[in-house]
Order: structure tokens, then sequence, then C-alpha cells
């Protein structure tokens, strides 16, 4: 049985409140009772949770806390009427206990409402009466809501559970003025009441309920304390669950004064509470979208908005309060499915949104959505001009380009993120994702769209491999020139959005240059390859990606042998670009020992690996893996140990101490990890034999005499590095890529991008 991703809803304020009301009876409208139909696309148990009466009657009730201030309830219980003893349920329970009646006394038969509003159950709408009575059809009749609706209880049919409505009470509710006026009395409320322990266990509560809990949606009032309550609780939610966090600040169309304030102090406060709101709101939640049914709520509340189809009263409470709850509705129907995609949850909801940086995003609806009714939608949008939809958020035009919108082209994301959550799934402690991909065309972009979607969806490290082929392709209908500048342009991007979106990125390739073109392959002195060979060639970096590896794919791991460890220690120049480098094999003779290898060699013990880049040789942090070197060769027993009792190295006592004793006497400033293994690299068929050396023994030791075609393994050294020299490689490729004139380069801008976007990236993302 598949496990709902569940969703807490709070609400803070009267406003709000009308809001939620409207939505929980939207959603409750669209339940099918009927056992014999087919169930919906809607999978209501995300929003709304089971329980049980004191009857033993099973309830179905939103998954929402609410609050509201003292007085606003009019004639609805604070705990409820679905569970509370109401005098049908006394008449029950006089019935039930079998005691003389003239013995029991009911001491108060309006329990859960407040003193001052037991008188209003005189007031209770003919709506509210007739949804207990079984033999009339509400929606046979006319109401004239909008005369009749005073507070939000007054049309509430949804029912909620006892512990859902909770009551500010040292405030008192006015339809006209509030003295509940500033952010900071929301923040007080918070901090000096029994609010935040209160609340929070009733928060934990809902929690300990699910099964797996996606995260919260906080609607409130945004222009007086609730604001600050709000976003209070949003940040006592981010601190003590972590999980995704939408808030949808709600402008009534008819603000209340605020008590002894004046017009223009109102204006005033009101304008400081929507700053201080928006700016916790960065903070402490995932995205957050402000609405209205008003142009204007800044200063002044003005402006309303104008729906082509809607006809509806600009300052009323019950009817704008509809137009929020259907928009509310309407989004949120992609992390309510009954059968989610791989991105059809709140977290990716929220997280596609802030590429841009921001997570204030603004809201649209169609309402309805304007097709004619014998229409087919491909006419329909073919004669539409403009946005299909209006704005819904304040002081917020349409956007109409560099937009970011929930659309999909293709079934990949889906269908591959399927697969890649059912790969963690299957892991008992998921360390991270290695992602391997061709770095100069349409691979580059897939990945790194990938990468974005697992840094997204999992939060584990990602090792990114861009691996640059020794023969590029051409591109369909392209010039030499333009094959080189789309070949750049790639790049670039490329390593822009991975400096974005994954830990660490290792660009390798067999040959020295492949920016503008793809020249002067890299020479290994003791390989003899063929360098536009793709099996020769491929064969180079797996056994580089193989050796580089050990470290953390170790049988008996240390504190710092994952890919946590590995990718985190070479961010500390602030850039997530590495330089990979081999020594394939390591050049030790057959009968030398390592001590005696590292006091003859001169320069580097490896060959670079990456394109554009130089080995670096000071200030440089790396991490490196020596395998096939045992023990027994690191140096001769004291009684033949000769001149190697001279030597400072001399004192180690294992590989990995005497690599890293020659690594800080060569490399000036410079710090470094080892990881050895004794095990050597084994090379069995099809490994290319015939490019190693013939000078290489069967265990890949230097040696004058030996028959290449039976090598069987091999001692290696890879090593990933980060120094200086990469800042100039990234500035040379920034300085060639500012060299193109993105104009004339038709496909890019043909695939969605515009110029400022390219520019952008390569002026911010690139050289940092």
């Amino acid at each position: 049985m598949a496990t709902t991703p569940e969703i807490i809803t709070l609400q803070f304020g009267n406003y709000a409140n009308y809001c939620g009301t409207h939505w929980w009876n939207i959603q409750e409208a669209q339940f099918n009772y009927d056992p014999l139909a087919d169930p919906s696309d809607i999978n209501h148990d995300v929003l709304f949770r089971e329980g049980q009466t004191f009857k033993g009657e099973t309830t179905f009730t939103p998954r929402m806390l609410l609050v509201d201030l003292k007085g606003s309830l009019t004639n609805f219980p604070q705990e409820g009427d679905l569970y509370s003893h109401t005098n049908n349920t006394i008449d029950q329970i006089k019935s039930d206990v079998q005691w003389d009646e003239s013995k029991i006394q009911v001491l108060n038969d309006q329990m859960g409402i407040d003193s001052n509003e037991s008188n209003s159950k005189s007031k209770v709408n003919e709506y509210l009466k007739n949804l207990n009575e079984p033999d009339v059809d509400p929606d046979s009749k006319n109401y004239n809501f909008n005369e009749i609706v005073t507070e939000w209880s007054d049309f509430q049919y949804s029912k909620y559970h006892p512990r859902s409505v909770n009551v500010i009470k040292d405030y008192q509710h006015d339809v006209d003025e509030t003295s509940f006026d500033t952010f900071m009395a929301g923040w007080q409320v918070w901090k000096q009441s029994d609010m935040e322990d209160d609340f929070g266990d009733k928060i934990r509560n809902m929690i300990e309920e699910c099964d797996f809990c996606q995260g919260f949606q906080i609607l409130f009032d945004a222009i007086d304390g609730f604001s600050g309550l709000a976003t209070k609780c949003s940040e006592h939610l981010e601190d003590e669950y972590g999980k995704s966090i939408l808030c949808v600040p709600i402008f009534a169309p008819k603000a209340r004064k605020f008590k002894n304030c004046d017009g223009a102090m109102n204006d005033s406060i009101r304008l400081m509470n929507i700053a201080l709101t928006f700016s916790q709101l960065s903070e402490s939640c995932s995205m957050f979208i402000p609405l209205s049914t008003m142009n204007r709520v800044w200063r002044g509340i003005e402006n309303p908005k104008s729906f082509s189809l809607l006809n509806y009263i600009a300052d009323n409470f019950y009817q704008t309060s509809a137009i929020i709850a259907t928009y509310l509705d309407t989004i949120s129907l992609r992390y309510r499915l009954r059968h989610p995609s791989g991105t059809s949850f709140l977290s990716n909801f929220c997280t596609e949104m802030n590429r841009y940086g921001r997570k204030m995003a603004a809201a649209g609806i169609a309402l309805p959505f304007k097709m004619n009714e014998n229409e087919d939608l491909i006419e329909y949008l073919d004669r539409v001009e403009g946005p299909l939809f209006d704005s819904l958020s304040p002081n917020c035009e349409v956007g109409t380009d560099y937009v970011i919108q929930i659309w999909k082209q293709s079934d990949m994301e889906d269908e591959f993120c399927d697969k890649i959550r059912n790969m963690i799934e299957e892991c008992d402690f998921c360390q991270g994702f290695q992602i391997l991909f061709d770095a100069i065309d349409g691979f580059s972009g897939l990945a790194t769209k990938c990468s974005e979607h697992l840094e997204d969806e999992y939060g584990k490290s990602i090792l990114c491999v861009p691996i640059f082929a020794p023969k590029a392709r051409k591109f369909k209908n392209c010039d030499g020139a333009m094959n080189d500048s789309i070949r750049l342009m790639n790049i670039a991007l490329t390593l822009s959005q991975l400096s974005e979106s994954c830990s660490m990125f290792i660009p390798l390739s067999t040959m020295n240059r492949v920016w503008r073109g793809i020249e002067n392959p890299k020479s290994f002195s003791l390989l003899n390859y063929t360098a536009d060979n793709f099996y020769q060639t491929s064969a180079i970096i797996a056994t580089y990606l193989d050796t580089i590896s050990l470290r953390y794919r170790l049988r008996h791991p240390s504190g710092t042998s994952y890919l946590s460890n590995f990718c985190t220690e070479m961010n500390r120049y602030g850039k997530k670009m590495a330089a990979a480098g081999i020594a394939l094999p390591f050049k030790m003779n057959e009968n030398e020992d390592l001590i005696e290898y590292l006091d003859r060699v001169e320069g580097p013990l490896f060959d670079s690996l990456s394109p554009n880049c130089e080995v670096g040789t000071d200030y440089v942090i790396q991490s490196i893996c020596l395998r096939g070197t045992p023990e027994s060769r690191l140096k001769k027993s004291r009684e033949t140990a000769g001149n190697q009792l001279q030597m400072a190295a001399y004192k180690c006592g294992s590989v990995s101490e005497m690599i890293q004793l020659y690594y800080q006497c060569s490399y000036h400033k410079s710090c470094a990890h080892v990881t050895t293994i004794e095990e050597p690299f084994k090379v069995k068929t099809p490994y290319p034999r015939e490019f190693l050396s013939k000078n290489l023994n069967k265990h890949g030791f230097l040696t004058i005499e030996s028959d290449y075609s039976k090598i069987e393994s091999m001692p290696l050294l890879a090593n990933v590095q980060v120094s200086k020299s990469l800042g100039f490689t990234l500035e040379a490729l920034h300085r060639d890529t500012k060299r193109i004139k993105f104009g004339k380069i038709h496909r890019f801008k043909e695939s969605g991008m515009e110029q400022d976007e390219y520019e952008e990236a390569m002026d911010f993302d690139l050289i940092r």
C-alpha cells in the first residue's frame, strides 16, 4: 500500500480563515461517496485525516490548525461540533448512563463556546440549520450569503477536529477595528504566552499521525499581528522539522483600522508589517505567494482586480475569499494527486520557483478557463492573445519574459526520477550521486537539470564528471566556426550550472584543449594510445574514476571516507571545480621501494587528466588514492636500509604517511588527504592491454624485459586537486565566451534562452 504524502495546513487570522473555510468546503464538495465510482484523481488523504467520534463514528476532517481572536467564532464552539457534547448528545448521555434524570444536573450545555458568544446560538443562520436537517437539500435553496455571512463560521460546511480551532484570548475580535495591530505583537503572542508550547504540541501530534509528511501550508493575514505570529511559527517549523513550507500571505480587500491610529499611521503600520513579513519569510520558508483581489495593498488598499467572467463585490469577504480559495484548491493539485509523479510533491513545487534566488512568487488564475463550449483546446490557444490568466498577487503584473512556470515538455523528468526514487528506496544509507555525462552537447543540459533535481529532492552529495570526447561530432547544419561557438557556449553554461547544483565537478579529457577546438592529445609516458579512439581513451578515464573513487568505497571506511567529505574538502577556495591527475601506472621500478622512488622523482607524480588545465604545484588542496603499493615495498628493514636511513621519510610507518610527507615537502602551502590500498588495479580482457608500455612486468612495475600482453595488474595513483591554476582555466573560458555574439547563435534563443540570462550566467556564476 502506497504511503500518503501528507501536508499540514495552518491558518492565522480572520480573513485567512474565510479563505480556508471556502477551501475546505470546496474540497469536501469533491468527495465521492459512491463505492462503485472510479476513485478521484485527487488524493484527499493529503490534506484530510481520518478519525473517530466518541460514539465510534468515522470522521474525515482537515489536517489543519487555525488561529483567530476571541469573539470571532460566533456560534461555532472552539472544540468544533463534530466531537463536542451538544444538547443532543447530552440527552443521549442521560439515556446511556441509566440514572434517575432527577439526580443529573447539567452545569453547562455550551461547552467550548466563549461566554461572550453563547448568546449567539440564537443567531444561527438558515444554512447552518439546514445542514443538520437530513430532509433539506441546501443546494436547492438560495441563502443570500452576501447578506447573512458575518463571520467565516457562518458558511462552514466541513467539520473540524477538536484541536483545530485555537483562540488568542488576549485580543478581542472586532469587524471594524483591531488592537492586534503590529508584526511584533504577533511575535510577543508566540513568545510570551503558552502559544508556542500548546500550538507546537498540536503540530507535533499531527506530524506523528503522518506516514510521510511533505511539509506545511501556512495561510495568514499579512497586514496585522497575525503576520508576526505566522512567521514565528514558520521559523519554528523550519528549525524543528526542516520540511518544505509554503506560505501564503493574504491581503483582505478591506483593512480593519488599527486602534487609536489615524489614516496615515494606519498606512505606515500596515506597510511596515508587510515589509517585515516578507523579510522574515525569505529566511524561514521554502516559497511564499502573496494573494489579494486588490491591485494595490502597500500604503492603501485600492483598485480591485478585474476578472472578465466574474461580477463580484470588491470589499465582500465572503466572495473575495472564494476567489482566493479557488486558486489555492487548483494550484495545490500538483502535490495532491492520487498517483503522483516523481516531481509531484510540495518540495518540487517550491524549489522549482527559486531559480532566480527569490522565494517570492506571483499567482494567476483563469476563473473560469475561457474556452467556448464547442471549442477544442488547440483552437482556443491559437486565437487567444495575451496571458491565459489574471494576476492574483497584489502590486504585481503578469510576467511575460524570464518566467519560470510549472510546464513540462516531456515525460523524461517524471519517468527518470521515478527510477531514481526506486533506487533510493533500495538503499540503506545513500551517500549521494555520481553523474558522468558528455559535456559539449545536449546531454550537458540534461545532466545539469538532473543534478538540479537531485539537489532539490534529496539534498545529498552530488559528484559530477563532465567528460570531453577526443573527437567531437559535428552539430547539424553548422560550419566549423559555428560548431566551435556552440560547443564553447555549451561548456560555459554547463560549468556555470554545475557551480549551483552539485557538490563538486571534475572535467575529464585525454585532450589538452577542448574549449574552441579539440586538439593536442595528452601525453602519458607509459601509454601508447590512439588519440581519437573512443575505446582506448574512455578506458583511461574509467581507470581514473575507479581509482579516485576508492576513498568512498572502502570496506572499512574512516570518519572522512565518504562522498560528502571527498567533495567538501575540495571547496575551500570557494570553487566547486577540481582538476584530475593520474599516474597510469605508478612509475616505480620492479625492485624499488617507495621511499627510493619518491627520493629520485622530479616534478609531479601524475599527468593531468583535465582539459585546459595545468597541474598545480603550490597552494593545493588535493585528495590522492594510491593502490597496488604494499607496505612491504615501503622501505627496507634497518639491517639492509643503507642510505634510506638518512632520509627523513624513513620514519614513516605507512604508505599514506610517506605520501603525505612527500607532498608537504614538495608542494608549497598545500594539504592532502591520502587513501591507500594494497590491492592493485586488475587488468583483464577487454581492458586495452595493447596501449600499455612494453617496459612493464606482469604486475605493472617498470622493468627492462617484459611481455606487455601478460600484464595482470598495475599500481596506480589518482589525484583530484584544487589550486590557483584553476582560476586561470576559468578566466580563459570566460574570456572566450565573452567574444561570442549571442544574437548570432539562434539555436539557444529557439530553445528559450535570452541574452540577459546568458550574460548573467557568464558574469556571476562562472568566475567565483
